[in-house]
């Protein structure tokens, strides 16, 4: 979904705050890697999304085959980089959820990590990459370890959520019935 302009930013292992990148310096990155470093954009359209991991090494092919609308992540080695690709989940706060599902295809290089997005999520801002449980590890391995865990903190809320609205249901009289009649 396209919110806005896409943005693009950088943390470098030295300094875990992002900064913000124009278009030039993250395409930059995508061909040489400056210092360990993972560059991030988000907003993106199809097109850029496309655009942006064939700049960083995909084939047509490898985007087809890993971008496809199963909705299963996929990982993909290739000589420059890994690539694992997911399905995003974003939720409302409350009310009963409606699950927008945004793209996120995330590069592992020798020198750092590159992440992008068709959805306007903040990332390098959401994923806590000072953890004490992640401090002893390499700075790749941290980030890693880092964003798989936010992915599944995600997915543990979505999950959570549909069952409160399940319990919700049940505690219905008219909910027991059709869940007894459903399962």
């Amino acid at each position: 979904t396209q919110h806005g302009p896409a943005a693009f930013s950088v943390i470098t292992e030295g300094d875990l705050h992002p900064a913000t990148l124009d278009l030039g310096s993250f395409l930059a990155w995508t061909r040489e890697p400056g210092p360990s470093s993972w560059v991030h954009a988000s907003t993106l359209d199809g097109r850029r999304f496309d655009e942006l991991a064939r700049a960083a090494g995909l084939s047509d092919h490898d985007l087809e085959r890993m971008l496809g609308e199963d909705g299963h992540g996929k990982v993909l080695e290739r000589a420059r980089c890994a690539a694992l690709v997911l399905q995003l989940p974003t939720v409302p706060e409350a009310g009963f959820p409606e699950v927008r599902w945004d793209r996120l295809v995330t590069l592992i290089t020798n020198r750092g990590l590159l992440t992008a997005m068709t959805g306007s999520l903040e990332l390098q801002k959401s994923v806590d990459l000072e953890g004490a449980a992640f401090t002893t590890l390499s700075f790749h391995a941290r980030l890693m370890c880092a964003l798989l865990s936010f992915v599944r903190d995600r997915y543990r809320f979505i999950a959570q959520r549909f069952d409160d609205e399940a319990r919700r249901l049940e505690a219905h009289e008219e909910g027991n019935d059709l869940l007894r009649g459903t399962f």
